[in-house]
């Protein structure tokens, strides 16, 4: 696959903003996406030196719409840590 189907987007949360201070990463990535793809792809497309992944997959969810009063089921989501090498940054996703 395409580095850029693998990667959706990064994840912009206080959260993660706090894990890039030890290097971490956080993206939402393809249902499909194995470590070793995800590996690859943060290295082409950022140019840094990927230590680790780990994934979390986040099962569908229940939402309720406030104005409708009506429930739909939210989708299934991956996202994958990314640990990159110490004295690497990837400079787009700075919190700063």
């Amino acid at each position: 696959m395409d580095p850029k189907q693998l990667i959706i987007k990064p994840v912009l949360s206080e959260k993660s903003l706090q894990a890039q201070k030890q290097n971490v990463y956080t993206f939402w990535v393809s249902l499909k996406a194995t470590k070793n793809q995800i590996k690859q792809a943060v290295s082409q497309l950022f140019n840094v030196k990927v230590i680790k992944v780990n994934m979390a997959v986040k099962g569908p969810e229940i939402k309720k719409q406030q104005r409708k009063n009506k429930t739909y089921l939210a989708p299934k989501l991956k996202k994958a840590y990314v640990k990159i090498a110490p004295g690497q940054k990837i400079t787009l996703l700075e919190g700063k």
